[in-house]
């Protein structure tokens, strides 16, 4: 049977349970030394120390173990015995990158690893262990925290999550300032900026917190950069670790220097909020298309598009601003123009195919899809005139269908396939310039949601969360809120038969549902019918 684990209660500003597992007892059988070995590799001591005591002497030093790959056991035992081996066996759900990093795994993937196991003075050891963790999901959610690193989107102008999974081994500021300055990982480091010196580390072992006041003290390198480095160093700093239950601001300070002027007092996010991660709230209003007329759901003006005289079938405001964008004239022509300024608009692209979906990013370019095919272009407008295609990686045959391009630019939801096959991805948006042509290319696009069976829409509802309507196993179509890395969702309850969604950081959802084409608002548990009509939107 496998042995509990020792459980202590945590100090007072820790809100999470720490478990200290047992060291090997003497007389145990190989399935125990297992089970004792999988509890070791998920406490709170440094380096895997007691988990190492369940090896063999010749592996204790050298085993270093590179990523996480986390499993449902089921209901039944997960061990099976053959001679001198164990095996594991279980549903795969995720697998976490040496690096944090956390990606779904498909939901028909299967885990078996076999643990071979040795005689040494009369006690049963692992011998060769893997070099992969196996972490159930029950000990994953109860040992590993889910932090957002913050960098800088490639203009500097505003800050990205980077979320990473972190062994909580009690001193999680401390851990959380370390990955910090390590910077971003492998998959969004080509896209962001980190304003961290590659160099600077922390001066101190351990960030000391008083009174909710992360002190961390960096090394001189940081000391050495303009000030418009160091403004972005803090604001990276107090964005990263105010998100830590009980931390509500952050001094820095240089070891024998001074990070000038930014080390006189405790910053808080209120003090960066240019920088600001999440959408802005200004004109965050809802809105629909009803019989070809642009309507808000506070029934405030709807700008160009709103008497029906250009009647558009797809429509995107601009986040933060006023600018609206439309599809027109048989779904071939985008037109622009302002939610204040009447009639007027201009023809920023006129396409030889249908345009399907359209898309603002916080720097004020509109990303539009072409009609769904194998080829399915992507146009990149600046204004009139201005058109850059991008290119999308690795998709192969799959159509585009629907694309949301996130606030910071840098990211860039898609769902792909045929109808009723959609999958979700997310995709990394890189820019560069060669020989004065800017390129834009949408790289390595990650899949999410891969326990639906299909994806039907996707919106923003934070910098680091999407709100997904998908379709389960069981054919049911649902609501869900699903983090960027696919690692946690929760269902909604959703009107009856949904087909698009509306979401926007702070803001209640929006659906649109069909027979009849009905807009609903979300008010705490239930729905309230707004007006006829379909294609909901926030900015963005």
């Amino acid at each position: 049977m496998p042995r509990p684990p020792l459980v202590a209660a945590v100090a007072q500003q820790e809100p999470r349970v720490r478990v200290f597992a047992l060291p090997p007892q003497g007389g145990e059988s190989p399935v125990d030394v297992v089970n004792g070995f999988l509890d070791a590799a998920t406490n709170d001591d440094s380096d895997y120390a007691v988990a190492r005591q369940y090896l063999a002497a010749r592996d204790r030093d050298r085993w270093e173990p590179d990523e996480v790959q986390v499993y449902d056991p089921g209901d039944a035992n997960p061990f099976q015995v053959n001679g001198t081996q164990v095996i594991l066996s279980g549903r795969a759900v995720g697998t976490v990158s040496s690096e944090g990093s956390y990606r779904p795994d498909p939901p028909d993937r299967k885990v078996r690893e076999t643990f071979h196991l040795v005689r040494e003075h009369g006690e049963w050891r692992i011998a060769d262990p893997p070099e992969r963790l196996y972490v159930s999901s029950f000990d994953f959610e109860r040992a590993y925290e889910l932090v957002n690193v913050y960098f800088f989107d490639r203009t500097g102008r505003t800050l990205v999550p980077d979320p990473v999974y972190l062994r909580d081994r009690g001193d999680l500021v401390t851990e959380v300032t370390q990955r910090l300055l390590r910077g971003p990982t492998s998959w969004l480091r080509p896209a962001v900026s980190n304003q961290f010196p590659l160099s600077t580390v922390l001066a101190t072992d351990h960030v000391p917190v008083d009174g909710g006041i992360a002190s961390v003290q960096l090394s001189r390198d940081a000391q050495d950069t303009g000030l418009g480095e160091r403004r972005r160093m803090a604001a990276q700093l107090v964005w990263t670790l105010t998100q830590l239950p009980d931390i509500t601001g952050v001094r820095i300070g240089v070891k024998d220097g001074s990070f000038a002027p930014f080390d006189e007092r405790p910053q808080t996010p209120k003090d960066w909020q240019e920088y600001d991660p999440k959408s802005p709230r200004a004109n965050s209003a809802g809105y629909y298309l009803n019989g070809g007329r642009l309507t808000t759901v506070d029934g405030a003006d709807a700008g160009p598009f709103g008497d029906g005289r250009l009647a558009p079938s797809v429509v995107a405001v601009a986040p933060g601003g006023n600018r609206v964008a439309a599809v027109t004239d048989d779904g071939r022509v985008v037109r622009v123009g302002h939610l204040d300024e009447g009639e007027r608009t201009e023809v920023w692209l006129q396409a030889p195919h249908p345009l399907t979906s359209l898309s603002w990013d916080g720097a004020g370019n509109l990303w539009v899809l072409g009609a769904a095919g194998p080829k399915s272009p992507v146009y990149v407008l600046q204004g009139p005139g201005r058109r850059l295609v991008a290119t999308v990686e690795k998709l192969g045959d799959r159509p585009i269908r629907k694309l949301r391009v996130a606030r910071d630019g840098v990211r860039v939801a898609l769902i792909a396939g045929e109808e009723d096959k959609g999958a979700l991805l997310l995709g990394r948006i890189e820019w560069s310039e060669a020989s004065g042509v800017t390129h834009v290319v949408v790289r390595d696009p990650v899949p999410l949601a891969r326990q639906f069976t299909s994806v039907y829409d996707v919106g923003w509802a934070g910098p680091g969360r999407l709100a997904v309507l998908a379709q389960d196993p069981q054919g049911l179509r649902q609501l869900y809120y699903l983090s960027v890395d696919g690692s946690r969702y929760s269902s909604v309850v959703v009107p009856e038969k949904p087909v698009s969604l509306a979401a926007a950081q702070g803001e209640p959802l929006l659906v649109g549902t069909r027979s009849p084409n009905m807009i609903w608002k979300q008010s705490g548990d239930s729905w309230v019918k707004v007006d006829e009509g379909r294609n909901p939107i926030y900015p963005g």
